[in-house]
Formats: structure tokens, C-alpha cells, sequence
């Protein structure tokens, strides 16, 4: 029993067009598979630029923070993203400060002593008594 809609080469639709044939279809989805994945791999490759140029653009501030703040060891500053970079600045900065904090506190309760031998001067006689002094000249005479 037919209605009338069918053709020869295939069904037609509601709006009179022929559909097309199993054939025609699969050949029609490859096409839209290659397209797809043409498309998939240039936005992959914009993606990776832009990954790139990010990572750039990161390591570049990393090195003007570092730049900027020159009592902040380089190796204390790691991150992969401006944000990361600016959270571990604060961290690397935090650190700098306890220590100067520390080292400070440390240097008040240590007595200063000067750096090296202290100046010669001649053993202090002055307690001895005259017999003892003429002891110790003839000890240094020899």
C-alpha cells in the first residue's frame, strides 16, 4: 500500500523532497566528519598558540617581579600563571620577611664583636710587684 509519497529512489518527506539514499547518507556524514575534525585540529593548533604565547606572557611577569624585588630568591617563585606567580611572590615575600625578622632578633641578643685580632698592645704590669717586674725583665732578656 503506497500513499502516493514514495519514489523510485527512495521516500520522499513531508515536503515533497526525495530522501536520500543510505549511500548518500554515509557519504554525506563523512563529509561533515572530515569538516569536523579539520575544524577540531585548526582550533587545537589556535589553542596551543595561545597556550604558548601564555606561557610566554607568564615567564615574562616572573621575571619583572623577580626584577622588582630583588631580595626574593628566583627559585622561590615557580607558577605556571600570572596568579600563580602572584601567590607564590607573596609566599617568597612572607618568607624574606620572617627571616629578616629572625635575623635581626638574633643579631640584638649577640653581642657585636669585631672582626678580626684585637689590637697588641704590652701586658699590663701594673699589679705586679717590683721583684716580680724585674723577674719577668730578665725572663723576656733571655
Amino acid at each position: 500500500m503506497t500513499d502516493g509519497n514514495e519514489t523510485t529512489s527512495g521516500v520522499e518527506t513531508a515536503t515533497g523532497q526525495p530522501q536520500p539514499t543510505p549511500e548518500e547518507r554515509v557519504a554525506a556524514l563523512e563529509r561533515a566528519l572530515a569538516e569536523t575534525r579539520a575544524l577540531a585540529e585548526e582550533r587545537g593548533q589556535a589553542v596551543a598558540a595561545l597556550t604558548e604565547r601564555a606561557n610566554l606572557a607568564t615567564a615574562k611577569y616572573r621575571q619583572a617581579a623577580l626584577a622588582a624585588t630583588p631580595e626574593v630568591p628566583p627559585e622561590l617563585v615557580q607558577g605556571a600563571t600570572v596568579e600563580e606567580v602572584d601567590a607564590a611572590m607573596a609566599r617568597a615575600k612572607a618568607l624574606v620577611d620572617e627571616v629578616r625578622k629572625r635575623a635581626a632578633a638574633r643579631s640584638a641578643e649577640t653581642p657585636r664583636t669585631p672582626a678580626g685580632a684585637p689590637a697588641r698592645s704590652a701586658p699590663d704590669l701594673s699589679g705586679l710587684t717590683a721583684r716580680e717586674k724585674i723577674a719577668h725583665g730578665l725572663a723576656r732578656r733571655g
